[in-house]
């Protein structure tokens, strides 16, 4: 698609993001080589090129109101609204901006890859799909990024009035293909080390991301998805650090039943 047309589309990103956290409490707030973790976050989605701008959405719970003070100085906006309901937050920050497409980017993938992020958008908008991601398990944990066309995000609504298990947006999607485009996107070689772990969920992530940022020494900017790559072929026993860590809810077999069944249409 030439850029031109590219130009011509509304996109925002939206970081969803609070401050609890059953495995690493206040993770949002973590110190990365001296930046909070939220602020690494927001800072490689301003370097999105395609999204116009970068919405932070926390809840109205009180533990919160803190994150309302890390908006970059005013470069991004703030939305705030139900706590278990990550989609109402979506719907608030897309009624406001009035984008045609909004990305997904979590606020614990401090090293959200922009440049993954802009590779999706021009197959999103390519391919006129509802939603666009990254095959999962072709990357590393952490940078991945979704894109939704907001009239999906608005049809989702209208299917599901509650969406308690939208903190797993993705999965509404993935398990109703017969209402929604799926574009699946196997990313290209650069990306492909899923061996590597880049997220934010437990002690040793803090310690692997300090480790990059500091021998990187990357202040108060985005990183690159290109320098993670120069620093672990530098570095390869890094990845030692938060290795055999699994997602919070791999092996747990009810958890994933309910969760499918949850985000499943019932067809009569």
């Amino acid at each position: 698609m030439e850029e031109g047309n590219l130009q011509k589309y509304s996109i925002i990103t939206v970081v969803p993001c609070r401050m609890f956290s059953t495995r690493l409490p206040g993770k949002a707030m973590q110190p990365i080589f001296g930046v909070p973790a939220i602020e690494r976050c927001l800072l490689n989605t301003l370097a999105i090129v395609r999204s116009r701008r970068t919405v932070l959405a926390t809840s109205t719970n009180r533990q919160d109101d803190i994150l309302s003070r890390h908006n970059l100085d005013g470069r991004v906006s703030l939305v705030r609204g139900a706590e278990d309901d990550v989609l109402e937050r979506f719907l608030t920050a897309i009624e406001q901006f009035g984008p045609e497409h909004a990305l997904r980017v979590t606020g614990d993938n401090p090293a959200a890859s922009y440049e993954l992020a802009n590779l999706l958008i021009e197959s999103h908008l390519e391919t006129g799909a509802d939603i666009t991601y990254p095959k999962w398990g072709t990357y590393p944990a952490g940078i991945g990024v979704e894109v939704y066309s907001t009239k999906a995000l608005r049809k989702l609504r209208r299917l599901f009035p509650n969406t308690p298990q939208s903190e797993y947006l993705i999965m509404y999607f993935r398990n109703n293909p017969g209402h929604f485009q799926i574009n699946e996107v196997i990313p290209s070689e650069m990306y492909r080390h899923p061996e590597w772990r880049l997220t934010l969920d437990v002690p040793a992530d803090i310690d692997l991301l300090n480790v990059i940022y500091q021998t990187l020494d990357i202040g108060r900017k985005p990183i690159a998805f290109k320098q993670i790559v120069q620093f672990f072929e530098d570095h390869p026993d890094a990845t030692k650090i938060n290795a055999n860590i699994p997602h919070k809810w791999v092996g747990d077999g009810d958890f994933v039943r309910d969760l499918n069944r949850e985000t499943t249409i019932k067809e009569f």
